[in-house]
C-alpha cells in the first residue's frame, strides 16, 4: 500500500455538486481560512459583564480627551455608553403636551413666550417641536426651536424667525379645516399664513374633518386672502364640515429633553461649546421626559463627542465631559433623517434621507442629503458664508446607507445605485457622482471599508469597488447567503471587518431566523476564500480604539472577539465538511487501512492541547446522497500518530469537530494508507 496526500482547496463551495468540486469543502461552522488552510476561529469573551437595554441596532467606538476607550450602542431601547466596564444609559428624552396655546408676543420682536401649565421647568438645554403649527402677531411658528430662556416652572421663551406686528397676551392658533361634501378640496383658515399658490405646508398631526383626513404634506392650491387657503387631500370628504381645529385647538409641544447637571452657575457656562445652550446651566426645576425607542441608529464621533441619529429622528449629541446625563438634541440639525455619518473630508455631519424645508414646518425627502457647515455640527443654513449644503440624489427611490470614506470620498446608496461625494470645497462643496447602477444596498449597515476597497451586501449579489470600479464578488457560498435569507428582515443585514485576518464579514437573517441575524458569511479578501458560521451577532466594529472586534448579540450581551479560543463561558464547536475525492485517478474503488491527520495542534508556543474528532464516509457513486458507510468518529490529538480502521470506496469525503476549551487547530494535509481493490464501485 502506498500512502496517499489529500489537498483540499481552501474555501468553502456550495455552488458546484460534491463531486464536481473534488478536493474542496462544501459545509462550514466557526472556522476560517488562512495561507490556504482551514482553522478553528478565534474566540471570544464578554466585553463586560451586564448587558445593554434592549435589542442592539448598532455600534461605534471613540477614545475621549483622556485617552479612555469608549464604545457606545443604539438599541430598540436606549443609546448607551460603555467605558471601563460601566454601561451608562445616555438615551435622548422626549415629552408631548397638550396644553392650550398660550403665547405672548412683542411688538417688533422675534422673542415668543410660551405658557405650557403641564411641565415642570424646561430648560435653555432643552428644544420644542411644534407639532401644530400655531399662528400669532403674524408669526408662524412651526418645527424645531431651542429653549431660549427659562421664565419659570411652566413657561419659556422661544426665538422666532419673524418679528411681532403690535404685541399680543395670550393667544394664538392652530389650523382649522373646512370641507364641503363630495370634494376633495380643504379650506384651511391660518391667520397671516404669508403662503402663495405651490408653497408647501406640513400638518405632523392628523385631523379628520368630513369623512377625510389631513396629515402630512401639502401644496398650496388656491388662496383665499391673508387668513385662509385651499389644500387638496387625498379623498373627497363625505359631508361637510368645519371649522375643525387640528388638535382639538390644542397646542401639541414635543420637548427633546436634555438632563444637565445642577449646578448654579449661569446657563451659559463653558459646556461643550462654550458660551450658549451648550454650556453649564442649572434651572429651580429638572424636567424629565420619556426616553425614545428605535428601529436603528446612526452613530458616529466628532472628536471626543458622540453623534447619534435614531431612523426617522434628529440628531444628537453627547460629551463625556459635559457633565449631561443624556443626549442632546442638535436643534439647528434637520429633525427627521434616515441616518448619518461623520465626513472627515472637512468635519461635516452628512444627514440623508434628511428633511426639507416646507414653507411651514418640514418633511422627510428619502432622497435628500443634507450636510452641516465645515467644523460645526450646529450650522445648517445654508450661506455664502459657509460650507453647509444639500443636494437630492435623482434616482432610485430611497438612500439606503451611507459610508465615510478614508479621504475626501464619501458613498451613498440607494435602493437600485451607488453614488459618491467628493469634497471640493468650492461652492457647491460636494461634486456628486452616479458611479454604478444595479448595486443597491440591501440595508443600512451591510457595507465596510477594509483598506482602499468598499464592500457591500446587495439585495441579490455581494459588491465590491475598487478604484472608480464596481464589480460583483464573485461568492462560492451565494446559495447557503441569497437563497436562505429572510427576506422579511433583510434590513438586519450588516457587514463588518476583520483587518488583522483580511477578513469582511457579512451578516444575514437565515429562513428560520426570527427577525435577528443568525448567520454569517466572511471572505478573506486577500485569498479569496469564504466560508459560513452559524453565529448570532447584532452588530460589529473592527478593532479600534478597543484591541480586539467588538460584536452585540440580540440580547445585549457584548463579546470582544478574537479573544481567547472559546465561545464566551462555553466551548467553541468548530467543524467543516470536506468534497468528495478519490484517492486514485481511474475508476478503481481503494481500500484504505490507515488515515493520516495533518495538523497544527496549538497555538504558536503553545501547548498541542487540541482534541478532534475526523470521520471519513465512503460512496460508491459520485451523485450518491447518502454514504454507503461512515468510518467514525475518531478522536485524535497530537499523540495519535495515524488511524487504523479498514474501509473502501470509489469517493470519499472528510468530515472534522472540535469542541474541547481552550484550543486551536489548523488543518494540513490528511493522508490515506491505501491501494486498488479492483475495478468499479461493487
Amino acid at each position: 500500500m502506498s500512502i496517499s496526500t489529500v489537498k483540499l482547496k481552501a474555501g468553502i463551495n456550495v455552488e458546484l455538486t460534491p463531486a464536481a468540486l473534488a478536493a474542496g469543502y462544501v459545509a462550514s461552522n466557526n472556522i476560517r481560512f488562512r495561507a490556504g488552510m482551514a482553522e478553528k476561529l478565534g474566540g471570544w469573551t464578554q466585553y463586560v459583564s451586564q448587558a445593554v437595554p434592549g435589542v442592539p441596532l448598532f455600534s461605534h467606538a471613540w477614545e475621549d480627551l483622556e485617552g479612555n476607550a469608549r464604545f457606545a450602542a443604539g438599541t430598540t431601547a436606549a443609546l448607551c455608553d460603555v467605558t471601563g466596564g460601566t454601561i451608562t444609559n445616555i438615551t435622548p428624552q422626549t415629552l408631548i403636551t397638550n396644553p392650550t396655546v398660550s403665547l405672548t408676543t412683542t411688538a417688533r420682536s422675534n422673542i415668543v413666550s410660551i405658557i405650557d401649565t403641564t411641565i415642570s421647568g424646561i430648560t435653555v438645554y432643552d428644544s420644542v417641536y411644534f407639532n401644530t403649527p400655531i399662528s400669532i402677531d403674524g408669526i408662524i411658528l412651526s418645527g424645531l426651536y431651542p429653549v431660549n430662556a427659562y421664565l419659570s416652572s411652566t413657561s419659556y421663551q422661544i426665538v422666532a424667525a419673524q418679528n411681532g406686528l403690535a404685541g399680543v397676551t395670550d393667544g394664538g392658533a392652530v389650523p382649522a379645516f373646512t370641507t364641503a361634501a363630495g370634494s376633495s378640496n380643504v379650506s384651511v383658515a391660518f391667520a397671516a399664513h404669508g403662503l402663495s399658490v405651490g408653497d408647501d405646508i406640513v400638518f405632523p398631526l392628523a385631523t379628520s374633518a368630513g369623512g377625510t383626513t389631513v396629515a402630512g404634506h401639502y401644496n398650496v392650491s388656491a388662496v383665499t386672502d391673508a387668513n385662509n387657503f385651499v389644500i387638496a387631500a387625498a379623498a373627497a370628504a363625505t359631508f361637510s364640515a368645519g371649522p375643525v381645529s387640528m388638535n382639538g385647538g390644542n397646542a401639541q409641544y414635543e420637548y427633546y429633553i436634555a438632563i444637565a447637571p445642577l449646578s448654579q452657575a449661569s446657563a451659559y457656562g463653558t459646556g461643550n461649546f462654550g458660551a450658549g445652550t451648550f454650556g453649564f446651566g442649572s434651572s429651580p426645576v429638572a424636567q424629565t421626559g420619556t426616553r425614545i425607542s428605535a428601529t436603528d441608529w446612526s452613530i458616529d464621533n466628532w472628536g471626543e463627542l458622540l453623534i447619534a441619529c435614531p431612523d426617522g429622528g434628529g440628531i444628537y449629541y453627547w460629551g463625556p465631559a459635559s457633565g449631561h446625563s443624556n443626549a442632546s438634541i442638535v436643534a439647528t440639525a434637520p429633525p427627521f433623517n434616515t441616518g448619518t455619518i461623520v465626513s472627515i473630508a472637512a468635519q461635516q455631519v452628512i444627514a440623508f434621507g434628511s428633511s426639507a424645508d416646507a414653507s411651514v414646518g418640514a418633511y422627510q425627502d428619502p432622497l435628500f442629503i443634507r450636510w452641516s457647515d465645515v467644523g460645526d455640527f450646529t450650522s445648517w443654513t445654508d450661506l455664502p458664508t459657509n460650507q453647509a449644503g444639500s443636494f437630492r440624489i435623482p434616482s432610485g427611490s430611497r438612500i439606503i446607507g451611507a459610508l465615510a470614506g478614508a479621504s475626501i470620498t464619501n458613498y451613498v446608496w440607494t435602493d437600485v445605485d451607488l453614488w459618491t461625494m467628493n469634497y471640493t470645497g468650492s461652492t457647491l462643496v460636494y461634486s456628486t457622482t452616479q458611479v454604478a447602477g444595479n448595486c443597491g444596498l440591501i440595508a443600512k449597515h451591510a457595507v465596510a471599508r477594509l483598506g482602499s476597497s468598499v464592500y457591500w451586501m446587495g439585495q441579490n449579489s455581494f459588491f465590491v469597488l475598487n478604484g472608480s470600479t464596481v464589480t460583483p464578488l464573485p461568492c462560492s457560498v451565494w446559495d447557503a447567503v441569497f437563497q436562505n435569507i429572510n427576506r422579511k428582515y433583510a434590513s438586519a443585514c450588516f457587514a463588518g471587518t476583520n483587518t488583522g485576518f483580511n477578513e469582511v464579514w457579512f451578516f444575514w437573517p437565515s429562513a428560520a431566523s426570527g427577525g435577528y441575524c443568525d448567520m454569517a458569511a466572511k471572505v478573506n479578501v486577500q485569498e479569496n476564500t469564504w466560508d459560513i458560521s452559524q453565529i448570532q451577532r447584532n452588530t460589529w466594529i473592527d478593532v479600534s480604539q478597543v484591541p480586539y472586534p467588538l460584536a452585540t448579540t440580540y440580547t445585549g450581551t457584548i463579546y470582544q472577539h478574537e479573544s481567547g479560543a472559546d465561545a464566551g463561558s462555553s466551548p467553541m464547536e468548530a467543524s467543516f465538511q470536506t468534497s468528495r475525492f478519490t484517492l486514485s485517478e481511474g475508476a478503481d474503488a481503494m481500500a484504505f487501512d490507515r488515515i493520516y491527520p495533518d495538523f497544527k495542534w496549538g497555538l504558536y508556543g503553545a501547548s498541542p492541547g487540541a482534541n478532534i474528532q475526523i470521520s471519513v464516509n465512503s460512496y460508491k457513486y459520485s451523485g450518491q446522497i447518502l454514504p454507503s458507510r461512515t468510518y467514525g468518529p475518531f478522536s485524535v490529538t497530537d499523540t495519535t500518530p495515524y488511524i487504523s480502521q479498514r474501509g473502501r470506496g470509489k469517493w470519499l469525503d472528510i468530515a472534522v469537530s472540535s469542541s474541547d476549551s481552550g484550543s486551536f487547530w489548523r488543518l494540513g494535509a490528511v493522508g490515506f494508507r491505501a491501494a486498488p481493490d479492483g475495478r468499479g464501485v461493487t
